[in-house]
């Protein structure tokens, strides 16, 4: 008995699709489909091609995402080295350096201008609010993360909608760690599961 996958490529989508107010059915339409126990050779593994913009945003953003998870667990330790141990203040000058400018690089640079290139509207302020949750999670970061790691998706029919619509599901991602990038392509989730 043979089951049929279904594999979309999100990082592929184009720009225009990738908006909280398109139907999922134009996203399902995209999807490759498999009734074989595996996909061709060398399908799953391909690395997508993507514009210098974004690989550079990606760059420093990813900095940005790691630095923000660590940085407030090292301010404490920063204080004291440098009231204590006079020939650091140097260093964790420099690392404050490094830190606000890539950050302002992200939000002074990087935010305006993919907010003009994917048509996006202003952040949307959504304390808690359902609706504000999911129009975030269109951001440009989320965007050119599912460009960067060539975000591919594959389930079985017996996901695909509408079979699973109303029923709560757990997700197992890959890659996710230190570094959970693998669930950054939130959109795909809510639109379509």
């Amino acid at each position: 008995m043979s089951t049929t996958y279904y594999k979309l490529n999100v990082g592929k989508l184009p720009d225009e699709l990738y908006r909280p107010e398109v139907p999922a059915s134009q996203w399902l339409s995209r999807c490759e489909t498999i009734t074989s126990k595996t996909f061709p050779p060398n399908s799953l593994n391909t690395v997508d091609p993507i514009p210098f913009d974004v690989e550079l945003e990606r760059i420093i953003g990813i900095h940005i995402y790691m630095i923000g998870n660590v940085f407030p667990f090292l301010i404490v330790p920063f204080i004291l080295l440098y009231a204590l141990l006079p020939s650091s203040r140097i260093v964790i000058q420099c690392i404050f350096v490094y830190v606000f400018a890539l950050g302002a690089v992200e939000v002074c640079i990087f935010k305006p201008y993919f907010r003009n290139k994917y048509n996006l509207k202003a952040d949307v302020i959504h304390n808690g609010s359902k609706e504000g949750i999911k129009l975030y999670q269109y951001a440009f970061t989320e965007r050119n993360t599912s460009k960067y790691l060539s975000a591919k998706f594959i389930w079985p029919s017996s996901l695909h909608r509408p079979a699973m619509e109303s029923t709560p599901m757990l997700f197992a991602i890959v890659p996710h760690g230190v570094a959970p990038f693998g669930i950054t392509t939130y959109p795909m989730w809510s639109k379509l599961f």
